[in-house]
């Protein structure tokens, strides 16, 4: 006899990062900067005050109240990850039972899908074109219609770049009191339509956070839910004991000590995300071109295929969908150059 894995998870398909050696890496939105040397030597010497033969903070207070201070918002409302992956999943295995529907919109983040079916629940995904504003009275029309226990979507859209303002996020949250909305701000930091500071007033959402873009971090995972008082108190009880280790916590606590300083790597970024799309509107016959608010670039072009290999054999690196569709992440001088001189090789420029 032979135990046998039920067929759903043997189906599942995992999430797949490019692996490999490229000498421009522009497909995972991470961040161009390393850490500055003031970090990591401050870093360096705080290890010394680790007890590493200890567990870690099992509720992170340190980072969670630097976290708290840097975007004014009441401790009690926040609660720390092991990546904002983890509190995805964390909040999809909590607040949902088998069969309950949850929704999102297409296209978004693939892992709201993994994690909801892993949890057998039933996904719904309501197409959001990338072109034009969200639909926010149609949205909630298909909220009503499928009645789904829980909403979940980024903000901006990764990976389209797409931003849903403030006060239609605000709309849904009042128009829709019974729906638990999950609102993925992994990029806000690049853009300005964030709610977090309201969230706390609304029984039905939690806002996700990440350090792993704009702080330049992604290698120590570490990401943040806030919400109001008695969803965090409730994901604290189920977490896991010492979801975040010690070392994290602690080069964390440092970055979050100079939040102001980040900012201008921040501006940086973001002054390269629209050199990047100001040059790609360069091969306009060739590709449509997206605004976003993220740290990337989102087209769609029948040669996306093509682009994305060809980059491929030129040593760079982006993100290939498989609907003609392309993200590249904002990336250096240096790298973006390489960039567009590889795509005047292969789009005959």
């Amino acid at each position: 006899m032979k135990y046998e894995i039920e067929k759903r998870l043997l189906d599942m398909i995992p999430y797949k990062p490019i692996e490999g050696k490229f000498k421009v890496r522009l497909d995972a939105n991470e961040s161009f900067f390393s850490l500055p040397k003031n970090i990591l030597n401050e870093f360096v010497h705080s290890l010394e005050e680790i007890d590493f033969n200890r567990y870690p903070d099992p509720y992170s207070k340190e980072i969670c109240e630097k976290f708290a201070k840097s975007h004014n918002i009441d401790v009690d409302s926040v609660i720390a990850g092991n990546g904002s992956d983890e509190l995805i999943n964390l909040i999809i295995q909590v607040f949902i039972k088998d069969g309950d529907k949850v929704l999102t919109l297409a296209p978004d983040f693939s892992m709201y899908r993994f994690y909801s079916e892993l949890r057998r629940a039933s996904v719904v995904s309501i197409n959001n074109p990338c072109d034009k504003p969200i639909d926010i009275d149609a949205f909630v029309g298909s909220i009503i219609e499928e009645n789904p226990k829980i909403v979940v979507f980024s903000n901006p859209c990764n990976p389209t770049g797409q931003v849903i303002t403030r006060e239609r996020i605000i709309t849904l949250l009042r128009r829709c009191p019974k729906v638990l909305f999950v609102i993925d701000e992994a990029y806000m930091d690049f853009s300005d339509e964030s709610v977090i500071n309201i969230i706390k007033d609304y029984s039905n959402a939690i806002v996700l956070r990440t350090m792993s873009k704009a702080y330049a971090v992604a290698s120590i995972r570490l990401g943040f839910a806030v919400s109001n008082k008695d969803l965090i108190r409730t994901l604290k009880k189920v977490k896991a004991p010492y979801n975040v280790n010690s070392v994290t916590q602690k080069l964390g606590s440092i970055l979050l000590s100079r939040f102001e300083e980040n900012k201008k790597r921040v501006e940086k970024i973001i002054e390269m995300r629209e050199c990047l799309f100001n040059g790609l509107k360069k091969y306009m016959g060739e590709m449509k071109v997206y605004p976003s608010g993220g740290n990337f670039v989102f087209i769609s072009s029948d040669r996306a295929k093509e682009i994305y290999e060809g980059l491929l054999d030129d040593g760079i690196a982006i993100r290939f969908f498989n609907n003609n569709t392309l993200r590249i992440t904002a990336g250096n001088e240096e790298e973006q150059s390489a960039l567009f001189s590889s795509l005047d090789k292969i789009l005959g420029k």
